[in-house]
């Protein structure tokens, strides 16, 4: 197969069936952005909802000025037909230099999304935790973002929903490592 996107702007999602055998390939290149994604859980209707980022400088590879993303949802049926994308973006100050990325995401039980990830500032050297809320339809309803110093910051690893419809979070925190993650966490 010939394509004149690049490998490196393709989403692809696989389904296995219980012998390894694949069920279900689609490959997502709807446009040039580069789109990562990081993390995928299986709905309870049957679907799937992805979560990543999508570089909104069309020029991640090339160094430009400053570099913009945002975190990306995309919302699969059940065998894998795409159903919507959205992509959010915290800041619009274009001065900065900022990689924004959603890692996880979970339904919850109303039948929307809580996403975490992180946004990193290159210019002022900090990285801030963020968990945000939206509806089934990938409508964007609320955002924390958890302001930090600087590249030694916590990281959020996964998120519970409670059954009072709160959330509980856990991470990690580096101490003193240069990029944080270099060496165990506690």
């Amino acid at each position: 197969e010939y394509s004149l996107v690049s490998p490196e702007n393709n989403i692809y999602f696989l389904k296995l069936n219980e012998n390894y055998d694949t069920t279900y390939l689609v490959k997502f290149h709807e446009d040039t952005l580069t789109k990562r994604c990081w993390g995928m859980t299986r709905c309870k209707d049957g679907g799937y909802i992805l979560v990543g980022t999508i570089d909104s400088t069309h020029s991640e590879y090339i160094y430009p000025d400053y570099i913009r993303t945002q975190t990306l949802l995309i919302r699969l049926d059940s065998i894998g037909g795409l159903t919507w994308t959205k992509s959010y973006a915290f800041t619009s100050n274009t001065s900065l230099s900022n990689l924004q990325t959603g890692d996880h995401v979970i339904e919850t039980w109303d039948k929307g999304f809580i996403v975490f990830g992180q946004t990193l500032n290159y210019m002022s050297h900090t990285i801030s935790p963020f968990i945000m809320k939206t509806d089934s339809l990938g409508n964007f309803k609320w955002k924390q973002i958890f302001p930090s110093g600087n590249f030694n910051s916590p990281a959020l690893m996964d998120i519970i929903e409670t059954r009072d419809s709160g959330y509980v979070v856990c991470g990690a925190r580096a101490y003193g490592e240069e990029f944080g993650g270099l060496y165990p966490y506690d």
